[in-house]
């Protein structure tokens, strides 16, 4: 069958920033935007989608003392997210090995649906911030946030009559869920590791640790958190040029726990925990030109998600492989 989608844009926008002493600078900013969604297709009625967003912006920022680097910032936004057009569409996308005419397909392998009455995502945040610069070098700093969440976007499967099935099938399609509000801690370290320890090597450390919580309002707990969020994550690098040589080292390494997250009253969706090491070393050939030879993901492990809605599960186990690249990088 033939479907077609079409979306305009209209926005109109200001926005301004002030320099209010050596100590206090301040911006602010307003949005508004009105999208139009026309779907139209051979099996389903044409349909149109209308939607407009005001989005101001105010950011303050502070300089404890006048002259130096640290600085105290803070914000009060508010952002939307779009449907994509496909998620307007209200074309059913049968599941493969599962023919109309067929077995009823399973929730793991669900048919899939747009939503041409799906609306936009609003978030209405504030975050508080501060950053510390190190003498020798390097920052750390602490940012905290909450974000209100209407109309939350999320991908319901359930069992919906279909024209031309003799018998209900499991069907995704994007539904705004009600309300939700998630709240976030993130704290980053930059610095060389002689800061520490002065007779330590020249090693630049990068690090941050993140902690996220979120409740969606419209599905009972536990675990009723945003779709894809983990209570938090990990990450750690390093850089080592080599004395006298042209030679720089470093790496990365990033952890995720896994978590679990109720979709619905019946319905879950299981992540299992991520670990990913990466490794590179770099010889600069002159000012303009290096080699630089790098291997991602180079403890590979296997992927386990997971798909429950009441007694059935699907599980989805999917292997992860090393990446290697070999590049020369020239300034021109």
């Amino acid at each position: 069958s033939l479907y077609k989608a079409s979306t305009r844009r209209l926005a109109l926008y200001a926005q301004d920033e002030w320099t209010l002493s050596p100590q206090w600078s301040a911006y602010a900013g307003a949005r508004w935007e009105q999208i139009v969604t026309d779907t139209s297709g051979s099996g389903y009625s044409d349909s149109r989608n209308t939607s407009s967003v005001f989005t101001p912006l105010f950011h303050v920022a502070w300089k404890p003392v006048a002259g130096s680097r640290d600085v105290i910032r803070s914000s009060l936004t508010r952002s939307y997210r779009s449907p994509q057009p496909n998620d307007l569409i209200p074309r059913l996308q049968v599941a493969a090995g599962y023919p109309l005419s067929g077995p009823v397909n399973e929730f793991g392998s669900p048919d899939r649906m747009g939503n041409p009455a799906l609306k936009p995502e609003l978030a209405t945040g504030v975050e508080l911030a501060y950053e510390h610069y190190l003498p020798q070098g390097g920052m750390v700093g602490v940012n905290v946030f909450y974000r209100h969440i209407d109309d939350l976007i999320r991908r319901v499967t359930s069992l919906q009559a279909v024209p031309g099935a003799a018998t209900p099938r499991w069907v995704s399609s994007p539904q705004n869920v009600g309300t939700a509000k998630t709240l976030g801690i993130e704290l980053e370290a930059k610095f060389r590791l002689t800061t520490l320890w002065p007779e330590a090597p020249a090693v630049d450390v990068r690090s941050n640790v993140s902690l996220y919580q979120s409740r969606v309002d419209g599905v009972p707990g536990p675990d009723n958190r945003l779709s894809q969020q983990a209570a938090g994550s990990l990450n750690l690098g390093a850089d080592y040029k080599i004395p006298q040589t042209p030679v720089t080292v470093g790496g990365n390494v990033n952890w995720t726990p896994g978590y679990r997250t109720r979709l619905s009253e019946n319905q879950w969706a299981v992540q299992s925990p991520k670990r990913v090491v990466d490794l590179y070393g770099l010889y600069q050939l002159s000012p303009n030109a290096r080699v630089r030879l790098s291997a991602s993901n180079l403890d590979p492990r296997w992927v386990e998600t997971a798909s429950t809605v009441g007694d059935e599960t699907a599980t989805t186990l999917s292997r992860s492989y090393i990446n290697w690249a070999l590049q020369l990088e020239m300034k021109l």
